[in-house]
């Protein structure tokens, strides 16, 4: 492929994107099943026009989602069974979430955001993405069921890579409906924890729990990071969160967190690490899409190592130790006994 080619086929990705969308709202997948089945018959199952739903498989054919034979019959392949209903990936509501039409027209405003330095998502859409989010119910379930099952592996990594006591309490802010804290608490049966989110983030957390087997063991709190965040002796998790904001919030984040640290606890925050220079390769693609993901949703970002550690520094926080986990990095972080150095109280932004 020439860079002629190349660059016509990256201007091409947004109707990928729509494929994989469509796919995903319909249950197109869900309603293919195992074996295969005429577009006629998934046109049936899916309530929609025969004619476009074939046109709609044969499109998800060509890039692997579905595979047509000779009879054009489709059946699903490995992609097509992730986009269906309950598939442990949730990728399924992923597809949904990450193309919900706010979404999809914040992007189209990334322009005049980059131009401005504004917030593409309130262009676009009157609100911000956590204002438009506790009004849509809906959508709220579908963004924190994604988040919960992406966090699943997190949850496997940092258990072999960080010791929790039989007895610890766990908080887990900003923790939605509880994956990562139910995970955590299935492999330590004395254990306890808190799971603190505002009210939409939390609002599927009481049936997931009982799902999990653990909701005696989990106090729901509901708050606000910007205001208080529950004090403990053992642990806060941080996990995903401070990307969502840009510097001034996150900071004032970090500082609730830090007042909440007793003298033996830490904070781990587990975010992506961003390299320090951007190449071409699948891995910094998708890092640095994240990044420009966060700036057109909020406003925010994914931080190299020096900017988190100018976050801790004006946060009043010590970083101990960082942590190989996978898909991101954990850091530990201790209150610093001394509280904001000079350094720090220069650099941060006011409460």
């Amino acid at each position: 492929m020439n860079a002629d080619e190349r660059l016509w086929e990256l201007l091409g990705g947004f109707r990928l994107a729509q494929f994989l969308h469509a796919a995903a709202v319909l249950g197109v997948c869900d309603a293919i099943g195992p074996g295969a089945r005429s577009a006629d018959e998934v046109a049936s199952r899916t309530g929609c026009a025969p004619a476009p739903v074939g046109r709609l498989l044969r499109a998800l054919a060509t890039v692997g989602v579905v595979r047509m034979d000779a009879s054009g019959r489709f059946s699903n392949t490995e992609l097509g069974e992730l986009l269906c209903e309950g598939h442990p990936s949730g990728l399924r509501s992923g597809a949904i979430s990450r193309l919900d039409d706010p979404i999809w027209r914040a992007w189209g405003a990334l322009t005049e955001a980059v131009r401005t330095d504004s917030v593409a998502y309130e262009l676009a859409n009157g609100s911000s993405f956590w204002e438009d989010l506790a009004q849509r119910p809906d959508a709220a379930a579908t963004f924190n069921t994604f988040m919960g099952s992406r966090t699943l592996g997190y949850a496997e990594s940092l258990k072999e890579a960080f010791h929790l006591g039989p007895t610890s309490e766990i908080i887990d802010v900003g923790g939605g409906q509880g994956t990562l804290v139910a995970s955590l608490l299935q492999k330590l049966p004395e254990a306890r924890g808190v799971l603190f989110d505002q009210a939409s983030g939390l609002a599927e957390a009481g049936a997931y729990l009982e799902k999990m087997g653990v909701a005696a063991r989990v106090r729901i709190v509901t708050g606000d990071f910007f205001v208080e965040v529950p004090r403990t002796d053992c642990c806060l998790l941080l996990r995903r969160v401070l990307h969502d904001w840009p510097d001034a919030d996150a900071i004032k984040i970090l500082k609730r967190c830090a007042d909440a640290l007793g003298p033996d606890a830490r904070l781990l925050v587990s975010e992506y690490v961003l390299p320090d220079v951007a190449e071409p390769n699948p891995e910094h693609e998708a890092q640095f899409t994240m990044d420009l993901h966060m700036f057109v949703l909020f406003g925010a970002q994914e931080r190299t190592a020096g900017e988190f550690h100018q976050l801790f520094e004006a946060s009043g926080l010590q970083l101990t130790e960082v942590l190989a986990t996978t898909p991101e990095a954990t850091m530990i972080l201790r209150r610093r006994p001394e509280g904001l150095g000079t350094a720090a109280r220069a650099s941060a932004s006011p409460d």
